[in-house]
């Protein structure tokens, strides 16, 4: 075994370790619960979807720089709720975030990358603001936040790379039928914000 290999594997060992990344007596910990609860509800796993079937468009190279867009907006949507800011329209908006990526992929829109990863930003900024507003962390909401953006860009990133091996010419029409999809279920949850409580 190399050294760098002998490192890795102490490093890998170590890690969730420092990390608080294994549950103890049957609870979760931070880490794991901020990528359980973006991995685990569909409210936030159909933005990050179709946004990176939008980014997969740009290739490698741009479903790479959506992913690092995609982090730093999430960061960024957790930052803001704990400054104290809590937005009431967020919920909204990201449920209109979902309809919109679904249209763009299910029409093939042609974008730009600039305004790819703008659509990108936003969705990461609205999940961030919502999974920490809605769903406030247990523990330490540091480590909360550093789970939901592992748990985003993995996501995407499994969906987009998903999406760049697909080369069938059949491939093309599943991506804009799956767009259809992320659209529909995005009408459902925005309807189910105008449902009048009782």
């Amino acid at each position: 075994m190399t050294p760098a290999r002998a490192g890795c594997a102490v490093a890998l060992w170590l890690l969730p370790a420092l990390a608080c990344a294994h549950g103890w007596g049957g609870t979760n910990t931070p880490l794991y619960d901020g990528l359980l609860h973006l991995l685990l509800n569909p409210a936030f796993d159909l933005p990050v979807a179709g946004v990176a079937l939008l980014a997969s468009r740009g290739g490698r190279d741009g479903l790479a720089l959506a992913q690092l867009v995609l982090a730093a907006g999430v960061i960024a949507g957790a930052a803001v709720v704990g400054a104290g800011y809590v937005w009431g329209g967020a919920v909204l908006v990201s449920r209109l975030l979902i309809i919109v990526a679904g249209l763009l992929v299910a029409a093939a829109v042609p974008l730009s990358r600039v305004a790819i990863n703008a659509i990108v930003l936003l969705c990461g900024f609205l999940t961030g603001h919502e999974l920490l507003s809605s769903e406030p962390p247990a523990g330490n909401p540091y480590w909360f936040s550093l789970g939901a953006v592992l748990g985003a860009m993995v996501l995407q990133g499994a969906v987009g790379a998903l999406t760049l091996v697909m080369r069938a010419p059949w491939t093309v029409i599943a991506i804009r039928i799956a767009g259809s999809w992320i659209a529909a279920i995005g009408i459902i949850y925005a309807g189910f914000l105008f449902i009048p409580a009782r």
